[in-house]
């Protein structure tokens, strides 16, 4: 099997750090701002079935997402994640 996920979300959310812990098991606590970047991980076993993913992480968008959003939404994804605070009311 093969997928695609694009993670999505305001700026400071953690999607780059959702990526990184997902890929790397590790954590960065500094903050560093996200223009456009993706990571492989090949051949997750779940249920006996291998898995590749694509991972996908996008700026959020009151940084850079108006440089990169029409590459963003021409990307054809599987699955997208959404980040957001729900502490956030607009």
């Amino acid at each position: 099997y093969k997928f695609v996920v694009k993670i999505v979300g305001d700026s400071m959310m953690g999607k780059t750090q959702l990526r990184v812990r997902f890929i790397e098991n590790k954590y960065d606590s500094h903050y560093i701002p996200t223009i456009f970047d993706y990571a492989r991980k090949n051949e997750l076993l779940i249920h006996n079935n291998v898995v590749n993913l694509l991972l996908i992480d996008t700026p959020g968008k009151d940084l850079f997402y108006h440089y990169v959003s029409e590459l963003i939404a021409k990307i054809k994804t599987d699955v997208n994640i959404l980040c957001c605070s729900p502490a956030e009311v607009r």
